[in-house]
Parts: C-alpha cells; structure tokens; sequence
C-alpha cells in the first residue's frame, strides 16, 4: 500500500529509515564501526511475496544485513640478505618478474626483532654459513607461526659432500667461487633436528637432492649424502 505522511512522503522513504535505524543499532549498540556499513532502501521494489494483503505486506516488512567479506589481503613476502649487491640483484629480478617482494638489506636477527612472523620460512643455502647454527635456527624458529613451514636447504659434511660439493662445484666445475663453503661449516641433518626440536619444530619430511650430469638435472632423491632439505612445522 502506497505511503504517504509528512514523516515518509512515500514508502522509499520509510524503508531507508528502517535500515538506518538497523544500522544505528550496530554502531551505537554493538560498536561496529561506522564505514563498514551502509543503509539503503528499496520501497516497494524487492518484495517477498505479493502484497495485496496484510498478511503478505507484513511479510515485506523487513531489514536484510548483508555482511561483505572482503578479499584476504595479498601475503606478505620478505626477502632478506646482508649482501647489499645481493639485495639490490634480487629487487631487479623482482621487478622485472612482476614480482611483489619486499627485500631487505638485514639479517635474520635483525628481521625477528620487529617482531615479524610468517607462514612460511624459506631458509636455503644459508646454514652452513652462520657462525652459530643453533643460535641462528632458534632465530628462524621464532618467526614460523603455528602450523607455519619452515624449509631448510644445505649440504651435509660428509666426505661425498667434500668432494663433490666443494671440490666438484668449486674447484672443477667451477658453478662458485673458490671457498664459498668450508668443510667444517657444513651441517649434518641431525644437528639441524636437534635445534628445531629446541625450539618448537617438527621435522615432517626430508630428502635429498641429486644432480645428474648426464642429464644436466636436479631431482629429489633419498641420497642426503650430500645436498638435503629438511621440512618441519610448528604444532599448534
């Protein structure tokens, strides 16, 4: 039935001071804030059913909430080394992919302590090049979040690993500079366990990785004599 006062000079009129009156119940009552919210009136356009009679109009009384769930924000990503001229090869490989990475000339330690944590925690090749492998897993291990990853990628030291990893790589094929990995630094796999176990990780899987010459490839393999990653994740 058409409406028609001095408070609501037709029925859009009213079904606007429904909603905002919905709305002001949210905001004064339940402190929703204020930009979350907005009210709009139909009137006579969206009806349930049709209102030729009491019953029926009744029905058409109402306030619909929607709620809007916005998109989840993109994931954070962030590239951190202490090599300024690493840092500063990484954003242009970034950039030129396409890439949204934010990368940083810092340190770990550094990086923990604004206090920053992730789902996710990529720790390769880096290992074996710390001065102090527990201090700096125990690092790495306080920004996983619960159910977060933490991967680790480095070489074992093993005698395979000394001769190919270190004089193969370095010496023969000449893939790194000579020196780049000295043997005493290289990590076996239990000395990565124990410091994950220390610190609240769980290692869930674990595997080598080969490389073939005749193939020129890298694959996964359960040889861990030489290069290996580890997986692990923090328990809820």
């Amino acid at each position: 039935v058409p409406i028609h006062t001095a408070a609501f000079p037709d029925n859009y009129e009213l079904s606007i001071a429904r909603a905002r009156a919905v709305a002001y119940e949210l905001i004064l009552t339940h402190h929703i804030a204020a930009h979350r919210l907005s009210a709009i009136g139909f009137g006579p356009d969206r009806p349930l059913v049709s209102g030729k009679t009491r019953k029926a109009r009744s029905a058409n009384r109402r306030v619909e909430v929607k709620i809007l769930v916005p998109d989840p924000p993109a994931p954070t990503i962030v590239g951190v080394d202490p090599a300024e001229n690493n840092v500063e090869v990484a954003r242009v490989h970034a950039a030129s992919s396409g890439l949204e990475i934010d990368y940083q000339r810092s340190t770990a330690e550094e990086l923990q302590a604004t206090g920053q944590t992730f789902d996710i925690v990529l720790n390769m090749e880096v290992v074996e090049h710390v001065a102090n492998v527990d201090t700096f897993l125990a690092t790495c291990a306080a920004m996983v979040r619960p159910n977060g990853l933490m991967f680790i990628a480095t070489i074992n030291r093993t005698l395979k690993a000394m001769a190919l990893a270190i004089f193969g790589a370095e010496y023969v094929l000449r893939w790194l500079p000579r020196g780049t990995h000295q043997y005493d630094k290289l990590v076996r796999p239990d000395e990565i366990r124990s410091p994950l176990a220390a610190n609240g990780l769980t290692v869930i899987d674990e595997t080598g990785v080969s490389y073939s010459p005749l193939t020129d490839r890298w694959s996964l393999s359960a040889d861990m004599d030489v290069n290996f990653m580890l997986l692990s994740t923090r328990r809820p």
